[in-house]
Order: structure tokens, then C-alpha cells, then sequence
């Protein structure tokens, strides 16, 4: 019998008949033909773990308790030109509360679905497919945990980006079709004379991919969580991207997610990325935190061994130093938002 995706449960696609691959075998179970059989965990994370709101903060935890390395997506870089500090620009007016914005270019794309293995892991998480564009952000998103959106490059004032708040009562139109009015210090992208996005929240109808998109000027950013914590609340309005900048996500991933998503919009799309992504950011952020193995104990009522002790924090990917008289210096990474201090009591 012939069917759509639709007709199959496998998608809302119901517009035409699915074809498969010619050279898949005759009699060849679906599920295998489509690489169908899969497992989905339903987890549930405390606010704290912010890391953990991905596939790569899951996967490192376990990997800590099984021994098993962990495997990172393959770094992505691009070799043409030009670079994108040629055609756009970044200016941050407001570094509190946006300490990095990096900007990346994707040039001669055709937007169109994405392949379906995209779609149905996009699905099975809850998220509904749109286009290849938009579901390589949302994809980097759950497989990273770096939310970050896509801009027709073309429909940029200017074609640049400046972060600034907005003034009181400023009305701006998101991409749901809601118009809204702004409360005070509420973060906006801009472009050269208008806002373009509801910054780590949501984007704006003014600026959204369409069809007959070309160009895309992709963002990844690090915004402060209070800040977009603060404008949600008001606003009443909470997304995907909203619930992991409000906990806090790492500002060392931006650019490796900027170029994972701009590997995938050529491989979907076609196209090139530039070669060199606009990157404003002031510097790593790290945090030192001296530990004595036998405060942990006290505190925890064990008995585990210094060794021990050290072995799970670098298996945690945590850098640890041995200064001796049973004490050591722990440098936190910075995808661990929920390590600050050392034990007060």
C-alpha cells in the first residue's frame, strides 16, 4: 500500500505519498528501513542542573557513573569565504546582560523540510518540525543545550545586530503574532533601527525565516538569567529557549553550537557558512573552589576515599589540583552553573 507519513503516524505530512530510498530491499520491515526503533527517556531535572536539560549534559552524567567515554558531536568549521565581520556586525550595549553574542552567516540556503531521522527525534521531544532552518537551531538546542535562533539576514536594517533594552511601553510583534508592549529593561536584538527579537525568549514576526528565505544570520548568545528570568515573568511568556538562559547555560558552548547548527543548514539546505563567526565575548568565565575530601564525608556521612573523591570529579570533566594537607583546588566548568562555593557549614 502506498502512504503518506501522515497515513503511517509518523508526521502531520499528509500532502503526497512517502517515497523511500529505490535500493532499500523488497519486504524489509519499515521500522528498520527507517531506522524506526529507537528508546526515549522521560527524565526529570531539577532547576539546578541546567546542564542536564540536553542530550550531551544526560550522556556526560552517564558516562561519570559507567566508565563509558563520552563521545562529543564532531567539531564543525568552515574554510570559505568570507568571514562574516565583512557583511554584519555586533555591538552589545548592555554586556550585563548579554555577555557574549556570536553571529554566524549561512548564505545560499533553500529552506525546505528537513530529512525525516531530524524530524522524527525533533517529534519524539516534543518539539514540532518546521523547516530545515529552524529545526537545526532546535536540534542544537536539545543535543547541546545553546538555544539559539535564525534571522532572514535580508530583512536586517543595516544587516547588523545591536543588543540594547527597549524603552518603557515599546510595542513589538513576536513570532506567535502576538502583538505586546515591552516592560522597562527588557533585552532586545536589534538590528541597525529596530528590534528583531525578544532576546532569549522569542523572535520577532519582522525578522522570521520564510520560504523564500536566502540568507540566514544565526545567533548564539549568552544571556544573564536574572535578566531573562525577570522579562518571562513579566511577560508571561516562557519557551524552550527562556527555561535554559533563566537557569543558566554555559557561555563557552556558543560558538561550537553556532558552527554545529551552520554544519547542518548546509547539509540540509545547501549553501556555505562563513568562514568566521562574529564573536563578542570578553573571555572565559571559570570558577575555583577549594574542597577538603574530609568535609565531604562530614557532611555526607561516608567514608570515601580522597581517590575516589577525585576520581568522580574528573570524570564530572572537573580540573582538579592536589595542594596537599588533604585539600585540593576544584576548577568548575563552566556548563556547571550549580557549583559556586565550597560547603559554609
Amino acid at each position: 500500500m502506498l502512504c503518506s507519513e501522515k497515513e503511517l503516524d509518523l508526521s502531520e505530512e499528509g500532502a503526497g505519498i512517502w517515497l523511500l530510498d529505490p535500493a532499500l530491499p523488497l519486504g524489509m520491515p519499515l521500522e528498520k528501513a527507517i531506522d524506526l526503533k529507537d528508546w526515549i527517556l522521560e527524565v526529570n531535572i531539577t532547576p539546578n542542573r541546567a546542564d542536564c536539560l540536553c542530550v550531551i549534559g544526560l550522556a556526560r552524567e552517564i558516562s561519570a557513573m559507567s566508565g563509558t567515554p563520552l563521545r562529543y558531536p564532531r567539531e564543525s568549521s568552515f574554510s570559505g569565504p568570507p568571514k562574516a565581520a565583512a557583511l554584519t556586525s555586533v555591538v552589545i550595549e548592555r554586556p550585563d546582560l548579554c555577555p557574549r553574542y556570536a553571529a554566524q552567516l549561512i548564505l545560499g540556503v533553500e529552506i525546505k523540510r528537513s530529512p525525516f531521522r531530524i524530524r522524527r527525534r525533533l517529534e519524539a521531544l516534543g518539539v514540532r518540525a518546521i523547516n530545515n532552518i529552524v529545526d537545526a537551531t532546535n536540534y542544537v538546542m536539545l543535543e547541546m543545550g545553546q538555544p539559539l535562533h535564525a534571522f532572514d539576514f535580508e530583512l536586517l536594517e543595516e544587516k547588523r545586530i545591536v543588543v540594547r533594552t527597549a524603552s518603557p511601553g515599546d510595542p513589538f510583534t513576536t513570532l506567535d503574532g502576538v502583538a505586546r508592549t515591552l516592560p522597562a529593561e527588557t533585552l532586545m536584538i536589534c538590528d541597525g533601527k529596530k528590534p528583531v527579537a525578544l532576546a532569549g525568549i522569542m523572535g520577532g514576526l519582522n525578522s522570521e525565516v520564510e520560504p523564500q528565505t536566502k540568507n540566514i544570520l544565526l545567533e548564539s548568545a549568552y544571556f544573564d538569567p536574572m535578566g531573562i528570568r525577570r522579562t518571562s515573568k513579566r511577560m508571561g511568556l516562557s519557551t524552550e529557549a527562556s527555561i535554559r538562559f533563566e537557569r543558566g547555560i554555559d557561555p563557552n558552548s556558543a560558538l561550537r553550537a553556532a558552527n554545529r547548527a551552520a554544519a547542518l543548514m548546509v547539509e540540509m539546505g545547501g549553501g556555505s557558512a562563513t568562514r568566521e563567526a562574529v564573536d563578542v565575548y570578553p573571555g572565559n568565565r571559570t570558577q575555583e573552589i577549594f574542597l577538603r575530601p574530609s568535609r565531604v564525608n562530614q557532611i555526607l556521612g561516608t567514608s570515601i576515599s580522597s581517590e575516589e573523591i577525585l576520581a568522580s570529579l574528573k570524570a564530572l570533566e572537573l580540573t582538579v589540583e592536589n595542594l596537599g594537607n588533604a585539600s585540593c583546588q576544584v576548577i568548575s566548568p563552566t556548563f556547571r552553573v550549580d557549583l559556586q562555593r565550597k560547603s559554609t557549614w
